[in-house]
This record gives structure tokens, sequence and C-alpha cells, in this order.
């Protein structure tokens, strides 16, 4: 097998799709049993794959592709909702942090408890972040992206994850006091697996539902297609940089 210079990971098929149209001599193959999509971006090897929805789906996916194919960088391309009145739809929002919701208040929690000593990691020997930062060198190829001229806003900011709705108004509320700027089922998961195994990672994500004008997430603003195509423009120019 040639080597893979990065890993890709959807939560669903047709998050891959657009970008399946910028890649040349894709292939199927299957690699201890899962079975990846092998392609080239302009130079570039990647290996795809559609890991399934959440952060539970996401790390088991993301740790089989780091072992078994060992890429350079793992991404994760995909859908978000906005948090941030400022986000439109298709503008796509790379993320520079990103946490879980149901676990922010860990530390806090099990602080002066018996069960203290689960707050440090034994792979990393110190306590691990409720919030996991993205890799600074991909971070660099993106503020590079944003001095050019792009067809769409492309903005950088943190990412909530988390493996339910939220229900509003009272987690929206929460979240709106948080620094996140907008929210999806696994990026957290994906950033947990980088910081655990020190392998790059990078969340490129395009927003499919703003918020209306009462500041809710409308169904009647979704448009999965214009985000997935313009998060595939993105991890593209990325790639390629």
């Amino acid at each position: 097998m040639v080597d893979i210079d990065f890993g890709i990971i959807s939560a669903v098929p047709n998050e891959l799709r657009f970008l399946k149209k910028i890649c040349s001599n894709i292939c199927s193959k299957q690699i201890n049993g899962i079975d990846y999509l092998l392609a080239e971006i302009e130079g570039k090897q990647v290996a795809m794959i559609a890991g399934g929805i959440g952060t539970v789906c996401t790390a088991a996916v993301a740790t089989h592709l780091m072992c078994a194919i060992k890429p350079k960088a793992l991404f994760f391309i995909g859908t978000a909702g906005a948090i941030s009145n400022e986000l439109n739809l298709g503008d796509v929002v790379v993320g520079t942090r990103a946490f879980e919701v149901e676990i922010q208040d860990l530390i806090p929690a099990f602080s002066n408890t018996p069960f203290e000593e689960g707050l440090r990691h034994s792979f990393k020997h110190e306590i691990q972040p409720v919030q996991f930062d993205s890799d600074p060198d991909l971070l660099s190829r993106v503020n590079h992206l944003l001095q050019l001229d792009n067809p769409f806003k492309i903005v950088t900011g943190v990412l909530a994850s988390t493996n339910c709705f939220i229900s509003y108004p009272e987690q929206q509320a929460a979240l709106k006091s948080s620094e996140a700027i907008a929210i999806d089922m696994e990026s957290s998961a994906l950033y947990q697996v980088g910081w655990l195994f020190n392998i790059p990672t990078l969340a490129v994500r395009g927003i499919s539902n703003p918020q209306n004008a009462s500041g809710d997430p409308s169904d009647d603003l979704v448009d999965l297609e214009v985000a997935e195509s313009n998060s595939a423009q993105v991890l593209a120019s990325i790639i390629t940089l």
C-alpha cells in the first residue's frame, strides 16, 4: 500500500460526496477488515471513511485509521449547526479547539472526591483537559488560507460536540455562554484521539443550519449540500497548501 499523507473521516457518506469529486485515482481497499477509499488530491495521498455519527464511532474509527494506515494527520469533514449568530448557511468553521458538552463539569465534579484519580489519564500521566486543541501546524495552513480570496466565509473558532440534540432554551443559553461558535457530534472525539496519541488533528465543518431570527436553529434553513460542498473545498485547500 502507498504511504498515506492524510486520513479523512466523516460521519455519513454524503459528507464525502463533494470531496470525492475533487479527488483522483479513487479506489476501495479493505484494511484490517475495514473498507476505506484511497485517493489523491493534487499529489497528496488520502484515505477516506464515513465512520458513523457520534463521539464513540469517531474515536473508534480514528484510532483504527491511525493504527492501520499511519497517516501524518487526521481530518474530520462534515456539517455543523451555528451557535454564533454571526454564522450563516454555507460558512465554514475550522476548529481551533473542541469540547464535549456532556463532560464540561467533570473536573470540578471529581475534584476532592474518591474519583479524583480518574482525572489523570494513564496514557499521558496528566489530567485530561476538558477542551482539546487542534494542531498548530495545521492551523497555520488555515491562517494562510484566510489571507487568500475565498468564495465564501471561513472562520476559526471553538467547536462544541454532543451526542444528543440540544434542547432549547436552557442548554442553548449555556452553550452561548461558552466560547463555542458551532456545534456537531464528532469533533471533540477526533481531537481527543489526537491528544491521546500525539497525532495532528483538524475538523472542518460547513454550517448546514444557521439560527433563525429568534436565535434558534431552524429546520427551514437547513441545506446540507452547500455545507458539504463548501467544507470539501476548504479541506482540499488545507491539504494542498
